[in-house]
């Protein structure tokens, strides 16, 4: 306060010598007899004065005064800065208030979507509210920026566009686990495939291909475990992608469940088991422990871009996709589900020329122990996938055949990590 009012007070004619004596005077501690007020006087003349009064100058309009302050002035300037200063820490507590409740801003062109009609998603109580935004605190029918409205289709967002999960996203995540078990164990969805038929009659499969809790799974004696077991069905809702089929699939892998987790979401190792990879890659981390709880619970939530070259396919296939692991609720395993991520700017695709993308409408693994074998789990796998450019029919016959590769692949995958 008293440098800023020696400051102003000071003119430039004012010697060096004697600015700094004011400014001095006026910066230093505050004794409890001496203060400082500048103000413009008469030409520089130093006159004499009481030994106990500051240095007087002669009144010049461009000269500066000093003079002595007392202990009322003194304790008056003081109160004057507390005043001040209260002033300025109400001030700031209320634009603190003012930040703290401010609405959230939600980022729609850099945030990811994911599709939500199918899962009868309600809006959850704690954000419904005439304040809530679309898609980040409940679903809604507003696309992902630059996509054409379907009012049969509901959107959420899984992020907020600038690093942290949006509202609604656990919810919309629970709500895919349970679609996808439901999916998983619905007998009326599926039909068998030819071959399925016969071993479920000749073998102890069908004691086992259904079996979704009770703990680990036992296998009876004389079981074929090389064999993988097809199913074929479509979805009954009507949505988006219920004109495509999708494959149920069911075999042994010789691996522990927590060993296939960990392979199936090693980005460095996809081409162990899938040879037409080109890579994947993490775009965004949501829950990173298993072990640990966090947002979605303890889980493995991200979203990944994954690249492949098919034969069918001249262009690499894109396929931009959350995956989520979490142990089952009796721990007799685990279950993955995957669904289709949608940007909000859509820069997932770095070469549209050399590119072009496919969708995982929906996938689910429910991974299950083997009793008395901890080397082996029990794996059933859903996979209702759009492939692009080819027919409806040849894109069945394609997933039929690719889904007992799987199985194969990562049987040799798990002889390759014991070498």
């Amino acid at each position: 306060f008293r440098k800023k009012q020696i400051v102003d007070a000071v003119p430039p004619t004012t010697s060096l010598r004697e600015a700094r004596k004011a400014e001095s005077l006026g910066c230093g501690e505050m004794s409890s007899d001496w203060g400082v007020i500048a103000f413009k006087s008469n030409p520089l003349k130093k006159t004499s004065g009481d030994s106990t009064t500051a240095t007087q100058f002669s009144r010049d309009p461009n000269s500066v005064s000093l003079v002595p302050l007392n202990e009322s002035m003194v304790q008056q300037i003081r109160s004057m800065v507390n005043l001040e200063k209260e002033k300025l820490v109400d001030n700031l507590e209320h634009l603190s208030e003012k930040i703290l409740h401010a609405p959230k801003e939600f980022l729609r062109k850099h945030s990811s979507y994911i599709r939500v009609a199918d899962l009868h998603l309600p809006t959850p109580s704690a954000f419904d509210k005439e304040d809530s935004c679309a898609n980040f605190h409940r679903p809604a029918h507003d696309p992902p920026p630059g996509m054409e409205m379907d009012p049969l289709e509901k959107w959420v967002a899984l992020d907020d566009g600038a690093g942290s999960h949006a509202p609604i996203a656990p919810y919309a995540v629970e709500a895919l686990e349970k679609f996808a078990m439901e999916t998983v164990i619905d007998r009326s969805m599926w039909k068998d495939e030819q071959k399925t038929s016969r071993l479920l009659k000749s073998s102890g499969w069908k004691d086992i291909c259904w079996k979704d809790t009770g703990g680990p799974i036992q296998l009876p004696d004389n079981f074929p475990e090389e064999e993988v077991l097809l199913w074929s069905g479509n979805f009954s809702h009507g949505l988006y992608g219920s004109d495509m089929t999708a494959i149920r699939s069911a075999g042994i892998v010789n691996m522990s469940p927590k060993a296939l987790i960990e392979l199936l979401f090693d980005n460095s190792r996809t081409s162990v088991y899938n040879k037409y990879s080109a890579g994947r890659t993490d775009l965004m981390v949501l829950n990173d422990s298993l072990d640990k709880m966090g947002p979605f619970g303890k889980s493995l939530t991200k979203v990944v871009r994954t690249e492949s070259q098919t034969p069918m396919v001249k262009r690499k296939v894109q396929l931009v996709t959350m995956m989520h692991a979490k142990e089952l609720d009796d721990g007799s395993g685990y279950l993955i589900v995957s669904r289709a991520v949608t940007h909000g700017s859509e820069k997932c695709i770095l070469d549209p020329i050399n590119y072009v993308r496919s969708e995982i409408m929906m996938g689910a693994n429910l991974i299950r122990r083997v009793e008395g074998d901890s080397d082996r789990c029990y794996m059933i796998s859903v996979n209702h996938l759009r492939p692009p450019m080819i027919p409806q029919w040849m894109a069945k016959k394609m997933a039929l055949s690719a889904a007992p590769t799987f199985f194969i692949d990562l049987n040799n995958a798990s002889e390759q990590l014991e070498e």
